[in-house]
């Protein structure tokens, strides 16, 4: 991986490992290691999107479960 990154794309896929931590640990850490090296993320309003109704499914299913 090159040291210095200055703008990468990151999809939808990325970002719910990042806010779901739970669901694999070890794609978590490269991300952050990965955006750590980065400049400036890239993310559109269709990850936007989809990440969002992603997590308010996973929230819908945690009260659902209670």
């Amino acid at each position: 991986m090159p040291a210095d990154l200055a703008a990468i794309f990151i999809d939808s896929n990325c970002w719910l490992y990042l806010y779901l931590p739970d669901q694999d640990p070890p794609k978590r850490d490269r991300l952050l290691h990965l955006l750590a090296s980065c400049q400036a993320p890239i993310i559109s309003t269709q990850v936007l999107a989809e990440v969002g109704a992603n997590l308010c499914k996973k929230a819908k299913a945690s009260e659902d479960q209670h």
